[in-house]
Parts: C-alpha cells; sequence; structure tokens
C-alpha cells in the first residue's frame, strides 16, 4: 500500500494544558505529536494507539496459549495415558481461541496480520 505524502499543514490553537497533554500523550505511546492527531482523526479502532498495545498484548497470550496447547497435544501422542477425546479437546480450543483472535484483529483492521493468526488461515478452516 503506498503512502500518501504529507503536503498539507494545519495549524490550530489549544490551551497549555491541551498542548502538554498532546505532548505527553503521544510521548507515551512512543509517536510524534502529528501521528497521534493522525491516529486519533482516522477513527479506525486499531489505529488508536492503547487499542495497538492491548492487541499486542492479547496476540502474545494467545500465541503463549497455542504453544501450550501443542506441547499438551505432543505429550498426548507421545504418552497413550491421553485419550483421544482429550487431544480433540484442546485442538477444539486452539482453533477457538485462533477464531477469536482473528475475528479480534477483523474488527481492529488487522486481518492481514495473519502470521501471528493462523497463517493466513480463516476462522473456521
Amino acid at each position: 500500500m503506498k503512502r500518501e505524502t504529507k503536503t498539507v499543514n494545519k495549524h490550530f490553537r489549544c490551551s497549555r494544558e491541551e498542548a502538554r497533554r498532546l505532548k505527553l500523550t503521544a510521548e507515551k505511546f512512543g509517536m510524534k505529536e502529528s501521528e497521534f492527531i493522525r491516529a486519533m482523526i482516522s477513527q479506525v479502532p486499531s489505529d488508536h494507539p492503547e487499542i495497538r498495545k492491548r492487541l499486542d498484548i492479547l496476540t502474545n497470550e494467545i500465541n503463549k496459549i497455542g504453544v501450550n496447547i501443542n506441547q499438551i497435544a505432543y505429550a498426548c501422542n507421545v504418552n497413550p495415558v491421553f485419550y483421544n477425546q482429550d487431544r480433540e479437546k484442546l485442538m477444539f480450543y486452539m482453533r477457538d481461541c485462533r477464531k477469536l483472535l482473528l475475528e479480534v484483529m477483523k474488527y481492529c483492521n488487522h486481518e492481514n496480520d495473519a502470521h501471528v493468526a493462523g497463517k493466513g488461515k480463516k476462522p473456521g478452516e
């Protein structure tokens, strides 16, 4: 996707307190003030820095759950004490986690980040 060149300058007034809050909030999210303002006006939920941060945390946690489920599934295959029904339940839960993550990513317009949730598979595949 080609990025649009930023050629229009906008000047606006704000109080000292508003300017201070803008600066601190942009710094908190590691953004320039202009980047932060553009993110706020884009009205795409995933562009909000707090949502991006929380989505990253959610993605990491779900990935950890997936790793744990894979390790348990491996143990089921190696150790005959576990039953096929248990293994099937684990695989169901893993697919369910992946489906939920993809739904959140789609809602936040991150559906192209498939490397994070399911390597390009759509929910139910």
